[in-house]
C-alpha cells in the first residue's frame, strides 16, 4: 500500500511516490476517473414496527437488522448504498453494551489520501493505535468509511473528490452509514461528529450544508476546504451551534486549506469562540493526541487549560501575539523571529523585542513565517508557505521577494518552503518537493541530489550547517540528509528505535562534530561523528519536538507541543523534563551564553531559563 498526503491543485500520482516515499497532492475534482462503483442511494423509509423483537429497523438498507451486535475492531464492513456496496471500519469499545446502558457518541472519521487496492483497508491506516486508545478511554464509537478511487500511472489512489461527483456520493455514503449504524447500536443522536485528515478534512466540510445538520461537531487535522470545493451553503443550525477543532502546522503545506475554512466560517458569522484552533508547527501528520483534544472539545467543549510559565522561566514583553515560529541569530548580538501573520521580530542585546514588518503578498494573504536565516553580510531570507521575505540589515527591514523557483515540476509553483539555514557564504532552503541554495538569497540553485528517488524530492522541514562545512537535512518519513558542498545531500539512516518516525524536525550542531535531531512523540537523536551515524536519545514524552539547541557539547534544550521542554547538560546522556507550564507550542530556542536559554512559541510568547 502506498501512503498518500493531498492537497489542491496536484498533479496525478506517479508511480515513484510508492518506493520513495514521495507523496501526492490532491485533485480540484477534475480527474476523469468514473464512477468508480459509486451509487447514490436515498433514505430506505421510516421506522417499520413490524421488526421481531430485538431487532430494529434500518432506514439505510430498508431491513430488520439485529440491536445486538459486536464490539471491538470490525475490519472491512460493507454497506450497500443505491447500487455500490461501500465498506468501512468500525470501532465500538468494550465498555459498549447492547442493552440496558446509555447511548454512545459516534465519531465518522474521513482518512486520508493512499494508493493501493481495496484488501490494503488503508482507511485503517493513519494514527489508528491513537484513535483506538482514545476511543476506548472517551467511550465513543467511531466509523472510518472508504473512499472511492480510480487507476493514476498504475496505482489506485483513494480520495475524497478523485472523480467527478464523488464529494457527492461520499457525503450520501456518510449520511447513510450513520442511519444504518444507529440501527445497529445505541447511538446519542445529539452526539454524531465528523471529522477527517488532509483530503478527509475536505470531505468533512461538506457536511457544514446540511440542513438540518447530521453531524452536531466537526474536526479538522491538516487541512479544510480545498479550493473550488467549498460546500455550497453553510448551516450551522443549532441551538447548540457545533464546536469545531482545527490543526494544520505551520510546516503543513495544507495549512492554507485551514485558513480557507476559517475564512469561510467567518463569512457566515460562525462564532469563532467556538472553534478551537490549535497551532503548532508541525509537518502534515495525523496522531492519537489530535484525536483526544479534538473529542474532549466537540463534545465536551473541554479544552486544555491556558497555565502560566514555571517559575523557572521567565517572560520577555514581546509587542504582539504573532505565534513565533522561528530564531536566527541576527549576527550582531541580536536575533530575529519568523512569526504568524506575516510578521518578523526582532531582539536586540538589551532584550528588547520590536515588530520589524508585517508583510501582506499580492493576494491580501499574510503568511506564517517558519523559517529564518541571516548570513553574515546582514542578508536574510525568511521563508514560510510560499512566501520569500528578504533583508540586508539584519532584520531590521524586510520586503517580499520574487520567491524561490519550483524546481520540482507538477507541485506547487512557487514552492511551499518549510526552513532556510545559513552559513558563512550559503543559504539552504528546503520545503515540499522542492529544495535549492544560494549566496544571496537572489539567485537559486536546486539541489537536485536531495531527491529521494522517482522524482520525488524530500519533503523537508529543517536544515542547518555546523559552520565548519557540513549540512544536515530533516524532514518526512524520518528523512535525515547530509551534505558537506550545500549540493549533494546523502542520505541517513536513523536508528532502528526511530525507523518509525514520521517527522524529524528540529536540528542542532555544536562544536567537534556533534549534532542534534529532534522529531515527534519525544525523539531525539544524536551524532558525534559530524553526521555519519546517529544513536537514540530520545524521551519517554508524546509531545512531538519541533526544535532543538545546544550552546556547546553539553548542555542542549529540546521544546515542542504543549510548552514541552527537555533540558540536559550533559550531551544528551540525561534529559530533564522543564517544561514551561503553557498549552501553547514552543517553536525555536537559542542559547543566550552557556547559562541562559531562550525559547519562543504561540501567542508571542519568549521565556528565558537559568542553566546552572
Amino acid at each position: 500500500m502506498t501512503l498518500l498526503a493531498c492537497g489542491q491543485g496536484g498533479p496525478e500520482c506517479a508511480p515513484g511516490a510508492a518506493a520513495s516515499g514521495g507523496v501526492c497532492l490532491g485533485s480540484d475534482g477534475g480527474h476523469d476517473g468514473g464512477d468508480a462503483g459509486a451509487g447514490d442511494g436515498g433514505d430506505a423509509g421510516s421506522v417499520d414496527a413490524g421488526c421481531p423483537d430485538g431487532d430494529n429497523f434500518d432506514p439505510a438498507t430498508g431491513a430488520c437488522v439485529s440491536a445486538c451486535n459486536p464490539t471491538g475492531l470490525l475490519h472491512d464492513q460493507p454497506l450497500l448504498v443505491g447500487a455500490a456496496t461501500r465498506h468501512y471500519m468500525l470501532q465500538v469499545p468494550g465498555s459498549y453494551t447492547c442493552d440496558g446502558g446509555t447511548a454512545f457518541p459516534l465519531l465518522v472519521d474521513f482518512h486520508g489520501t493512499w494508493g493501493g487496492s481495496e484488501s490494503d483497508h488503508g482507511e485503517e491506516y493513519y494514527a489508528l493505535d491513537g484513535l483506538l486508545e482514545v476511543s476506548t478511554a472517551r467511550r465513543f464509537i467511531v466509523a472510518r468509511p472508504r473512499s472511492l478511487f480510480s487507476n493514476e500511472g498504475g496505482t489506485n489512489i483513494y480520495r475524497w473528490d478523485q472523480n467527478p461527483g464523488d464529494l457527492a456520493r461520499n457525503a450520501n455514503f456518510a449520511r447513510q452509514l450513520v442511519k444504518h449504524l444507529s440501527a445497529l447500536y445505541r447511538i446519542d443522536p445529539a452526539r454524531v461528529y465528523a471529522m477527517g485528515f488532509s483530503s478527509g478534512t475536505n470531505m468533512t466540510a461538506q457536511f457544514l450544508a446540511d440542513s438540518p445538520q447530521v453531524f452536531r461537531g466537526y474536526g479538522f487535522v491538516g487541512g479544510g476546504v480545498f479550493s473550488g470545493e467549498a460546500p455550497a451553503s453553510v448551516h450551522l443550525d443549532g441551538p447548540p451551534v457545533p464546536r469545531m477543532y482545527g490543526v494544520s502546522g505551520y510546516r503543513d503545506y495544507l495549512f492554507e486549506s485551514e485558513e480557507a475554512l476559517l475564512a469561510l466560517l467567518e463569512a457566515h458569522q460562525y462564532p469563532r469562540d467556538h472553534y478551537f484552533e490549535r497551532t503548532d508547527s508541525n509537518g502534515h501528520e495525523l496522531y492519537g493526541w489530535h484525536y483526544d483534544e479534538a473529542f474532549a472539545w466537540i463534545d465536551e467543549g473541554a479544552r486544555p487549560d491556558a497555565g502560566t510559565p514555571s517559575a523557572e522561566w521567565s517572560a520577555e514583553s514581546v509587542p504582539g501575539t504573532d505565534d513565533l515560529i522561528a530564531l536566527a541569530d541576527d549576527r550582531d548580538g541580536g536575533f530575529v523571529a519568523a512569526a504568524s501573520g506575516g510578521a518578523l521580530y526582532r531582539r536586540d542585546a538589551s532584550a528588547t523585542w520590536t515588530l520589524a514588518a508585517r508583510l501582506t503578498t499580492a493576494g491580501g494573504g499574510r503568511p506564517a513565517f517558519s523559517g529564518v536565516c541571516i548570513l553574515p553580510s546582514g542578508v536574510g531570507i525568511g521563508v514560510g508557505e510560499s512566501a520569500v521575505a528578504r533583508t540586508e540589515d539584519r532584520g531590521a527591514s524586510w520586503s517580499l521577494d520574487a520567491g524561490i523557483p519550483a524546481f520540482v515540476p507538477g507541485f506547487f509553483d512557487p514552492p511551499f518552503i518549510n526552513a532556510v539555514g545559513c552559513s558563512a557564504d550559503q543559504i539552504q532552503a528546503i520545503g515540499y518537493w522542492d529544495a535549492a541554495h544560494s549566496g544571496d538569497g537572489l539567485q537559486w540553485t536546486a539541489t537536485t541530489a536531495m531527491a529521494l528517488g522517482g522524482g520525488f524530492a524530500a519533503q523537508g522541514a529543517q536544515v542547518k550547517s555546523n559552520g565548519a562545512g557540513t549540512w544536515i537535512a530533516s524532514g518526512y518519513y524520518n528523512y535525515l540528509a547530509r551534505s558537506t558542498d550545500g549540493v549533494t545531500f546523502t542520505a541517513l539512516s536513523p536508528p532502528a528505535t526511530a525507523q518509525s518516525v514520521q517527522w524529524l524536525m528540529g536540528i542542532a550542531p555544536a562544536p567537534a562534530g556533534h549534532w542534534w535531531v529532534a522529531g515527534e512523540a519525544g525523539t531525539i537523536l544524536a551524532s558525534s561523528d559530524d553526521g555519519l551515524t546517529w544513536s537514540d536519545q530520545s524521551v519517554a514524552s508524546v509531545d512531538d519536538l519541533y526544535a532543538i539547541g545546544f550552546f556547546d557539547a553539553q548542555r542542549g534544550l529540546a521544546v515542542g507541543t504543549h510548552g514541552a521542554a527537555f533540558l540536559t547538560v550533559n550531551g544528551g546522556a540525561e534529559w530533564t523534563d522543564v517544561s514551561v507550564g503553557r498549552d501553547g507550542f514552543l517553536g525555536d530556542v537559542a542559547w543566550l551564553d552557556a547559562h541562559t536559554v531562550l525559547a519562543v512559541g504561540a501567542g508571542g510568547l519568549a521565556l528565558v531559563r537559568h542553566v546552572p
